[in-house]
């Protein structure tokens, strides 16, 4: 490398490297005009840059952080009354954040085979079989549209506090009123075309 390419190739160094420092980058060594560069310390430089720009892209700070589907199929329990009775665990996804929220989605089809002395069933999605703490993310079956086919219904709503780790996602019904129910379903049919969309959100 020549003398007049060597100094372009220099300045461009640098004003990456001023860029970065507004990031709080250490840029391990500096060098000032006429000093030979080594090619350890010019290494070093761009390893201090690309581990710098590497952590932003691979980390947002804010917004989606990951998203995970997780498949429903045709899960059903024979009889609940009105308090909730399990129906299945769903799935699993992995929390990576410690100060992020999840949110859960459910989209699908629910069943009710019958009901008596209610007039609704309602289904409810819960992580590590604990309901959310902040709102709820319920769906609810009336008494006149049970049996059938089913009906379409969405749950949505977020869990807060969750440690890092893996968590499962379950869901529940119960009989409202002082009624009970049988054969809740989802995805009544087997069709595949019911999930749960777990997203990761700072």
């Amino acid at each position: 490398m020549n003398g007049k390419n060597l100094k372009y190739f220099v300045l461009g160094v640098s004003i990456v490297a001023a860029g970065l420092s507004a990031l709080a980058v250490t840029i391990p060594n500096s060098f000032s005009a006429g000093q030979v560069i080594s090619a350890a310390a010019l290494n070093a430089n761009f390893t201090a840059l690309k581990t710098a720009v590497d952590t932003l892209e691979a980390k947002p700070t804010t917004g989606l952080l990951r998203s995970t589907a997780i498949p429903v199929s045709c899960e059903t329990v024979a009889a609940f009354t009105n308090t909730y009775t399990k129906i299945a665990d769903l799935g699993t996804f992995n929390k990576q954040d410690a100060n992020s929220t999840i949110e859960l989605t459910f989209t699908g089809r629910l069943y009710v085979q019958s009901l008596t002395s209610s007039n609704g069933a309602i289904f409810e999605l819960r992580v590590d079989n604990n309901p959310t703490a902040t709102g709820r993310i319920r769906a609810l079956v009336l008494s006149n549209e049970v049996g059938g086919t089913g009906v379409n219904a969405t749950m949505n709503g977020v869990v807060t506090g969750l440690p890092t780790g893996t968590h499962t996602v379950s869901i529940w019904v119960r009989a409202a009123n002082n009624g009970s129910g049988t054969e809740a379903f989802t995805d009544p049919g087997c069709f595949g075309t019911a999930q749960v969309l777990v997203k990761e959100m700072r």
